[in-house]
């Protein structure tokens, strides 16, 4: 079972032999703003994907273009989203989609896929009053081992505490940057030191930060959450546990 961080809330999964891409953004600008840092993989080097995961319709997680970019090379590709956003995906021409409700599972390609809870907000837009549609995290399931995408999340103890009770957690994929001003942005996106807690509450055998140093969503400078996480596992005895990944870099875990 692999890892590999590819920028913002975009990695690759490899899990029983396939392979998953979250939220999939590899275009260089979000609206006036650049991109910061080149995809860890370019687009023309990726695997054969077998399954995309769409957490919720943002412009940083739904990128349309990347989508139908990732249809035209790999046609039997599936893809799972939020509810209500399968509408939308309809024009980047994949035909296996499907929008998935809280607590609903699937079987794709061998494994199994769960939708569960997520703190956050749908929307085709920034804004909360915007296209309000659903937002979703996911577990996917393999006889590898178990991985978790919240996609993007702010911190809830009972939602993560639920969470890690239902589930053995091998891997956590957890957001830790755009989070300054805290006063708009505390019920959006989780900080590290929140996503240390959700760490603990989930009881994952790992976390792996994503959701920093791509798109300067927040007033933090870019590597600030990396640098703050990692002080602050080593502040929780942690720090063995914690996958800091760089662009590209990939943590393997073997099977228990």
């Amino acid at each position: 079972m692999q890892v590999t961080y590819i920028g913002h809330a975009t990695t690759l999964i490899e899990l029983d032999g396939k392979h998953i891409l979250t939220d999939p953004h590899f275009g260089n600008w979000l609206f006036l703003l650049p991109r910061q840092q080149y995809p860890g993989i370019r687009f023309h080097n990726l695997p054969k994907i077998d399954l995309a995961l769409v957490s919720h319709a943002h412009y940083d997680h739904l990128h349309k273009r990347t989508l139908r970019k990732l249809h035209k090379v790999n046609p039997q590709m599936a893809l799972r989203c939020a509810r209500g956003i399968a509408r939308i995906i309809k024009s980047t021409h994949i035909t296996d989609v499907k929008s998935m409700y809280e607590d609903e599972t699937d079987t794709v390609a061998g494994l199994k896929i769960t939708a569960v809870r997520s703190k956050h907000f749908g929307g085709r837009l920034f804004l909360a009053g915007g296209f309000i549609l659903g937002y979703t995290g996911f577990i996917i399931e393999g006889k590898e081992g178990t991985v978790y995408f919240p996609g993007d999340a702010a911190y809830s103890e009972t939602y993560f505490t639920e969470i890690g009770q239902r589930f053995k957690i091998d891997i956590a994929l957890l957001p830790i940057g755009a989070y300054k001003p805290r006063i708009y942005l505390r019920g959006k996106h989780m900080n590290p030191d929140d996503a240390i807690k959700a760490f603990q509450d989930l009881h994952a055998r790992y976390m792996v930060p994503i959701h920093w140093g791509t798109f300067k969503l927040g007033l933090e400078f870019l590597h600030t959450p990396t640098r703050w996480l990692r002080e602050l596992s080593q502040q929780y005895g942690v720090e063995d546990k914690v996958k800091i990944l760089q662009f590209g870099e990939t943590f393997s875990l073997e099977k228990p």
